[in-house]
C-alpha cells in the first residue's frame, strides 16, 4: 500500500515512536540531529537516541541506534539532552531514568565519541540537587570563556517548575549553583530548557508542565521562550512569557550554532493526545510522529522571529507567480511553498485547503487556524492576535504544514492527513496580493 503521508522535508524515522530533539551538533564535517525513539513500539515506555546525519541540511540519513538504556544509571530509558564539541571529540549529555521498585531516579550522564558513531559512556554522573524531586532532566551544556555550562529543567520539592545551573572548568566536574530560573509561569515542571544569546539579547526556551501531583502524571505542556538578561548565573526576564509556535503540533524544541553562526532551531511536531496517537494513520505503516523543519532565530525589534531555512527556500521551483485577490487550484504539488505579500494589510483574508480539511481567516485583527482532526472529526481551531497581515509563507509536506506569518513574527505548525488525495487550494483576499506557488525539488 502506498504511504501518502511520508515526508519528504520533516525528518521522520523509519519505524517506531520519534519525540525530541536531541543533541544538534555540527561535527567532522556533519550536522548531527539526535533524537527520542522507541525502535520497538508505537508508545512512549521506551526511550533511546536515534540519529539522523547530512551534509548539507537537506538531504538526511537515518542510522539507527545512537544511545542505548544498557546500563544501571539509564536502564529505564535515555532520555533528552544535548551535544558539544571539545577538542575534535562528541560529547553527549543526557538524563539517565531509573526506576528502581517503582521509585524514579534521574542523573545527568556523560557520553564521548571520536568518530560519531560510537559512544562510550562515562562513570560520572550528577546527582538530583536535595531542593528537587527527581522531575530533574534535559541537560543543555554550552561553553564560553568563563568555561561550561549546563541547565537542567526541574521541579522543585514544593512542585513548582524551575530550572538548575551547573558549571564546570573542564567539562568533567560539574558543581551546582543554584537556580537558573523559576516562575509560577514554569507549572509543575520545567522541561527541555534551552539558553543562547542572540543579537544582543540572552533568550531562554522552556517547556512548562503541568502536572497532577497526587499520582505524578503528565497533564499538559507547551513551548515558551523568554528574551531577558543573565546576570550572575541568574536569568531575569524582560518580556512575558511568550509561546515559540501558536500552532497545533511543536513541543520540545533545541537550539543549536551551526558553522555559519546561524542558531537553528529544531522541534518535536506533536503535542498529540493518546486518542490521536491510536488514530493516527501513519500507524498502519509501522511509525508515529516527525520533526519541524529547521528553522534559523533571530530577536528582532525585542521579538523572537523563525525564519525557514535558506537551504530549503533554495530548492523552491517556481510554478507560477501573480497579483490577484483570489487563487484557485485543483490540485497542489505534495511538497510545495506558496509565498503571499500585500503592500496593504487585508481587512479579510480566507484560504482553505484539501476541501476544507485545514483552513484560516484574518479578520478582526485574528489570525484563525482550523483543521478537521483525524481522531474525532471535529474542527479544532487555534487563534492569535495579529495587528497586520503583510506576508505568508505556508510549507506543505505530505502531511505536515509549517505556516510563517509576517517574515516569522508568529509560525503556526499543524499535521494533517488526507483520507483521500484532494489536494485542492482556495485563497481570497479583501486587497490585492502577490502570490507565488512553488513545488519543492526531491
Amino acid at each position: 500500500m502506498e504511504n501518502l503521508y511520508k515526508n519528504y522535508f520533516h525528518l521522520e524515522a523509519p519505524r517506531g515512536l520519534l519525540n525530541d530533539p536531541n543533541g544538534l551538533t555540527y561535527f567532522q564535517g556533519t550536522y548531527y540531529v539526535f533524537h527520542q525513539w522507541n525502535r520497538f513500539d508505537l508508545h512512549h515506555g521506551y526511550k533511546e537516541w536515534g540519529l539522523f546525519t547530512s551534509n548539507d541540511l537537506l538531504r538526511w540519513e537515518h542510522q539507527g541506534s545512537a544511545l542505548l538504556p544498557d546500563s544501571d544509571k539509564d536502564v529505564s530509558g535515555v532520555y533528552s539532552g544535548s551535544a558539544l564539541v571539545i577538542e575534535d571529540k562528541l560529547h553527549i549529555f543526557y538524563t539517565g531514568n531509573s526506576k528502581i521498585d517503582g521509585k524514579r531516579r534521574s542523573l545527568q550522564c556523560q557520553a564521548i565519541s571520536e568518530d560519531g558513531k560510537t559512544f562510550q559512556k562515562n562513570d560520572s554522573v550528577i546527582t538530583t540537587p536535595e531542593e528537587y524531586t527527581e522531575h530533574h532532566r534535559d541537560p543543555k551544556v554550552w561553553s564560553d570563556q568563563n568555561g561550561y555550562h549546563m541547565i537542567v529543567g526541574s521541579q522543585t520539592k514544593t512542585g513548582q517548575g524551575a530550572i538548575a545551573y551547573y558549571q564546570s572548568i573542564d567539562c568533567k566536574e560539574w558543581n551546582y549553583r543554584g537556580i537558573f530560573y523559576t516562575s509560577k509561569d514554569l507549572e509543575q515542571m520545567a522541561e527541555c530548557p534551552d539558553y543562547f544569546e542572540l543579537d544582543g539579547e540572552s533568550v531562554l526556551l522552556v517547556c512548562p508542565q503541568k502536572r497532577d501531583l497526587r499520582n505524578d502524571k503528565d497533564i499538559s505542556g507547551y513551548s515558551a521562550h523568554y528574551i531577558g538578561n543573565l546576570n550572575r548565573n541568574e536569568f531575569h526576564p524582560k518580556t512575558e512569557i511568550r509561546p515559540i509556535d501558536d500552532g497545533f503540533d511543536f513541543h520540545a524544541p533545541q537550539t543549536f550554532l551551526d558553522p555559519k553562526g546561524r542558531r537553528l532551531m529544531w522541534a518535536w511536531m506533536s503535542r498529540m493526545n493518546s486518542k490521536e496517537e491510536e488514530a493516527c494513520p501513519t500507524r498502519e505503516f509501522g511509525y508515529l510522529h516527525c520533526l519541524t523543519m529547521p528553522r534559523e532565530l533571530r530577536v528582532i525589534d525585542g521579538k523572537l522571529y523563525q525564519l525557514p531555512l535558506q537551504e530549503i527556500l533554495e530548492r523552491r521551483i517556481l510554478i507560477e507567480s501573480l497579483e490577484t485577490v483570489r487563487y484557485e487550484s485543483e490540485e497542489l504539488a505534495t511538497q510545495s511553498v506558496i509565498d503571499m505579500t500585500w503592500s496593504n494589510s487585508p481587512s479579510s483574508f480566507e484560504l482553505a485547503f484539501f476541501d476544507q480539511n485545514v483552513t484560516l481567516v484574518y479578520k478582526n485583527q485574528e489570525f484563525i487556524l482550523s483543521r478537521i482532526s483525524w481522531s474525532d472529526k471535529q474542527v479544532h481551531t487555534k487563534t492569535v492576535p495579529l495587528k497586520e497581515l503583510t506576508a505568508l509563507q505556508i510549507f506543505i509536506d505530505s502531511s505536515a504544514m509549517e505556516f510563517f506569518i509576517n517574515q516569522g513574527e508568529k509560525v503556526m505548525s499543524l499535521r494533517y492527513f488526507l483520507q483521500q488525495e484532494n489536494r485542492s487550494c482556495d485563497i481570497r483576499s479583501s486587497h490585492q496580493m502577490k502570490i507565488t506557488y512553488s513545488k519543492l525539488e526531491s
